[in-house]
Formats: C-alpha cells, sequence, structure tokens
C-alpha cells in the first residue's frame, strides 16, 4: 500500500491501530539499495504478524517507481507500507534545518545530509501516520528477534522516548533506534536543528541529546572481567559502563551498535583502500573489544538461526540485530 497527502492534509491515512509497534526504514534518493529487500524480508520472517507488527518503507517516489518487479512482489508478500518523502507536510525543524545545515552534500551523493534528514522524514511520517512505538532500522540492519517483546521491554518506565546503540559516550550508531512517541521524534528533529550549523553528523548530535536511553550493546560482565574495563582502542572512556548494558536481563539479548556486524562480515569495501577481506576488523571506536567474544549460530524454536555473543566461556547472550555493514546481507540471511 503507498500512502499519499497533499500539503494541506493533516493525515496520510488511518493504520490499523492494532498494530502495536512499526518496523521503519527510510531511504532518501532515487534507488533503493537492492541489500534493503533482504533486510525487509528478514524482518518480516522474525516479526510475522502483520496485524501486530506493520512495515513501513519511507522513500522518494522515483525510488518507488524505479523497483524491479520482483522487488515490488516482496514488498506484497511481506505487507511492506510505503510512505512518499514527497508527500509528507514538512515540520517547522526540517524546513530550519535545510536553510542552515552545513553538512557535506558532495560525499557519496549527499550521504551525511541524508543521514540526518531521514530524521525529520521519520518525524513527520509519526505525526502523519499517527503511530508510536517505531523501531527505526538502516537498511544494512538484520534482525533475529520478534520485536514485540523488545517493544514490552520498552515500556518501562526506565526508558526514555528514544533509546539507541551508543558504541562510546560521544557517538551514537543509529542502525536501530526506537521512538516511543512523537515526542521523542520531535525531540530528535529539534536537536538536529538546533545543531545544523555545527557541521557535525547524526552520531555525535544524538549522543549530545539529553533524553535518549542506551539499548544494551555488551554484558555487564565484560566490564567487569577486561582488565581495561570499557575502553576502545583508540582511547574512549565512558563515565558510565552501566548504561551499556542497561536493562540486559529484562530484553534478554544484546543489540549490535555496528562493532559486532564489522567483526562478523566485514566492512563496507567502499572505506577502505585494500580489497582483502576486513572479516574479524575490531571497531577502533567501540568500548569493546570484539575479539575478546565468541560468536556462534544456534537455532531458535522456530528452527531460524540466530547469531549469539559468548564471553568468558559461560556468558552468552542472543543478538537482536546484525549491523551488517559491509551490505552483504544475504551471507546473514536464515
Amino acid at each position: 500500500m503507498v500512502y499519499e497527502t497533499s500539503p494541506k492534509e493533516s493525515t496520510i491515512i488511518d493504520i490499523e491501530r492494532s498494530h502495536k509497534y512499526t518496523i521503519m526504514f527510510i531511504h532518501i534518493g532515487t534507488q533503493l539499495p537492492p541489500y534493503l529487500f533482504t533486510a525487509i524480508r528478514q524482518a518480516r520472517m522474525f516479526n510475522e504478524d502483520s496485524r501486530r507488527c506493520s512495515i513501513v518503507v519511507v522513500c522518494n517516489r522515483d525510488a518507488q517507481d524505479n523497483m524491479k518487479v520482483a522487488e515490488k512482489n516482496m514488498m506484497t508478500s511481506c505487507c511492506v507500507d510505503t510512505v512518499h518523502c514527497e508527500s509528507l507536510p514538512r515540520s517547522v525543524e526540517h524546513n530550519q534545518w535545510i536553510n542552515n545545515s552545513t553538512l557535506d552534500s558532495g560525499f557519496r551523493n549527499g550521504f551525511w545530509r541524508h543521514a540526518s534528514e531521514r530524521f525529520f522524514y521519520l518525524q513527520e511520517s509519526m505525526k502523519a501516520l499517527e503511530i508510536q512505538n517505531v523501531i527505526h532500522l538502516e537498511t544494512d540492519n538484520m534482525v533475529y528477534q520478534d520485536m514485540a517483546h523488545i517493544v514490552d521491554v520498552l515500556q518501562q518506565p526506565s526508558i526514555l522516548n528514544v533509546a539507541a546503540t551508543f558504541d562510546n559516550d560521544t557517538r551514537v550508531i543509529p542502525g536501530i533506534i526506537y521512538f516511543k512517541n512523537q515526542a521523542g521524534a520531535d525531540l530528535v528533529a529539534r536537536g538536529l536543528r538546533d545543531f545544523a550549523n555545527q557541521g557535525e553528523n547524526d552520531m555525535q548530535v544524538l549522543a549530545k541529546l539529553n533524553g535518549i536511553s542506551h539499548l544494551p550493546i555488551v554484558c555487564r560482565e565484560y566490564e567487569k572481567l577486561n582488565q581495561n574495563g570499557l575502553v576502545s582502542a583508540s582511547g574512549h572512556q565512558t563515565t558510565k559502563a552501566s548504561s551499556y548494558s542497561n536493562e540486559i536481563d529484562r530484553f534478554g539479548c544484546i543489540f549490535d551498535a555496528a562493532a559486532i556486524g564489522q567483526h562478523l562480515g566485514g566492512i563496507d569495501m567502499r572505506n577502505v583502500d585494500s580489497t582483502s577481506s576486513s572479516i574479524g576488523f575490531v571497531n577502533e571506536s567501540c568500548l569493546f573489544d570484539t575479539s575478546k567474544m565468541k560468536f556462534e549460530w544456534h537455532r531458535n524454536l522456530q528452527g531460524r538461526n540466530v547469531p549469539w555473543c559468548i564471553y568468558d566461556e559461560s556468558i552468552y547472550y542472543p543478538i537482536a540485530n546484525l549491523h551488517v555493514h559491509s551490505k552483504q546481507l544475504e551471507l546473514f540471511s536464515v
């Protein structure tokens, strides 16, 4: 289904109120990346009930028009709804950001501008669709959990209106980021607007905002058992170590802030000079060292392979998502 609106309309269409949460992908540009469809298929596989979980792709109209027939059929079979960026009434914060942003617009066809601007489209989509409990996934993220349980935990009073994966105190990796309500989306939009002329990217700005909870990315025992505690290879340290295992017992899993996906699948080849494999890569800015952990795949109750992180041979957690930085998502599909 495609949602459309005119600038005078305040909403797009009534979405089924029985949907408990929405998984939202956002892409700005005229061509959807081919690996997005692998991410969508995986998200639906682990979140089968379309009455409870809606999947929405926010993109430019040209991007949908340029989809192949097989891609359109897959979107239909996975019950994916589409919102066109052009159809969304632009927020005040969005307009102000456009007028003031000093982010580089030349790199990879505006990559850094698009990385920030997507959050304004998210803000506008949530308002137009009148939805809450939005899990935004970047297009290179694979999920391995039914997010219904995750969303239930995110309702805890200890979780603020936004929750994200920080890999150190000064950087959020928004491969997966949760918005409890419109107030959360507005918070991020205002923050990006306020820092628009500072030249800082979305990851840096998000880390500066008050009102964002941590999703757990590492077991608490790592900090206790590792001689150096939580410290990155490039020297990042933290004053809030417990945040990086926030509510881990309730979640019963950890989330990947890119470091695990980079270690298992390597990094985007566009980011390196060499053509040799980067599998085993250790992210220099992440507060834990992936080479000190083991990663295994085990079948869940539905018979699907799910990644697990094992530390010190006896501490293990399933991984809710993998940020497949290499963009080779098919290698990690169930």
